[in-house]
């Protein structure tokens, strides 16, 4: 059986004590950074930042760059003047906040052991930090990327969203190329790791939840790495797999697909101008109107003969019309960008209709099937562009 394996890494595999830990690193930041900008405006701007990252809900552009604009314009230094000091911190005084941590008994034996049975394994800690910084902290773990294959390690350069939306799970799922076999979120915070996983639609195991801390949680998973490690031996323990079978998995996984796409268009971007580049170019640039089209098509179908959402439909198909004049004018960005803007106003109309029905009953989720249904082949639809982009580039390279 191969599964995928989804770890948290605070307390899960690496134990630290927060409220020692964060006022240390933002101490020692502050410092190396003293000759460029005071502590107190740079704690500021370093929270400031951080807030705006764990509210992000709109799926274009990396956490890191939401980070960034907030960041720097709030301590009156652009980027380039500074990052060579900020990678110094990283590379020379980070590691030195590592006696504030202290790896966790079984966390190394699960993972050599999920290696050898040749499971995929993600480092899925809440991308708040920079690769650098938690690539230490793997370290401190003992469990160095040097050392160990993970297909992921979520950071805030590579990602959109945090653990505070849902959506960071089917993201995950989506850089892997949704795997079809059983997955597993491990953690050992319910409200960070646990109960948005599920409301994503992941299986999950709560490290260390001995006791049920509600009747609610009785039903999930739970015990120790050690325990854990042993149902790797017991066919049928862990069989689960993705289901978008609520209307927050369903919400979640449409929300990370522009997020997915930006990916795959970021990666073109840092390859060399060429012939077949610009055939692959017009490909995306088609498959992206394709996925515009289908957007529309859902909005007709699904909210057209919803009168307050008739001239929603009927305004949004004239941007598209006034783009398709555009022609080979529009970059896959801007096409881009367009099929997010329609994107998520279906996302609203969905929400909208959700949170009617809930006024009027307890079902929290879909009433009207046809909705759902289609909901759920729009995710299909999205899949399976997403991976003819992904072999598209493959092949290309």
């Amino acid at each position: 059986m191969t599964l995928t394996l989804l770890l948290d890494l605070d307390d899960t595999l690496l134990a630290s004590n927060m409220d020692a830990f964060i006022p240390a690193y933002f101490m020692a930041l502050s410092e190396s950074l003293k000759d460029y900008v005071p502590a107190e405006k740079m704690i500021k701007a370093l929270m400031g930042g951080t807030r705006l990252m764990m509210a992000k809900k709109e799926p274009l552009l990396t956490l890191k760059h939401v980070f960034d604009d907030y960041f720097f314009p709030n301590i009156g230094t652009d980027r380039e003047s500074i990052q060579q000091q900020i990678d110094k911190f990283y590379d020379q005084v980070f590691p030195s906040l590592c006696h504030l941590t202290s790896p966790i008994p079984d966390a190394v034996e699960l993972v050599e052991t999920a290696f050898e049975k040749g499971y995929r394994v993600v480092i899925a800690t809440n991308p708040l930090f920079p690769a650098k910084a938690i690539n230490h902290r793997l370290r401190w773990a003992g469990l160095p990327l040097e050392e160990y294959p993970f297909e992921i390690v979520t950071s805030y350069e590579k990602f959109h969203f945090t653990k505070e939306n849902i959506s960071y799970f089917p993201e995950i799922l989506g850089k892997l190329g949704w795997p079809d076999e059983p997955v597993l979120m491990v953690g050992n915070d319910l409200a960070m790791d646990i109960d948005p996983a599920k409301s994503a639609g992941l299986p999950v195991y709560w490290v260390n939840g001995v006791e049920p801390i509600s009747p609610d949680d009785e039903e999930i998973p739970h015990g120790s790495l050690k325990n854990l490690r042993k149902m790797f031996d017991e066919p049928g323990s862990l069989t689960k797999k993705y289901s978008n079978e609520t209307s927050s998995a369903i919400l979640a996984c449409l929300r990370a697909m522009p997020a997915l796409l930006e990916d795959h268009l970021a990666a073109r971007a840092d390859n060399q101008f060429s012939t077949e580049r610009v055939k692959e170019t017009n490909s995306v640039k088609n498959m992206l109107n394709q996925l515009i089209e289908i957007e529309l098509e859902f909005t007709s179908t699904n909210f057209e003969k919803t009168k307050s959402f008739e001239n929603e439909f009927n305004s949004r198909q004239k941007v598209y019309d006034s783009h398709e004049i555009k022609g080979n004018s529009v970059d896959p960005i801007g096409t881009l960008e367009l099929f997010t803007k329609f994107r998520m106003m279906n996302l609203g109309m969905i929400q909208k209709i959700i949170n009617k029905q809930d006024e009027t009953s307890a079902s929290h989720g879909f009433e009207n099937r046809s909705l759902f249904e289609n909901s759920q082949l729009l995710i299909v639809h999205d899949q399976t562009v997403l991976k003819q982009i992904h072999r598209e580039f493959n092949r290309n390279n």
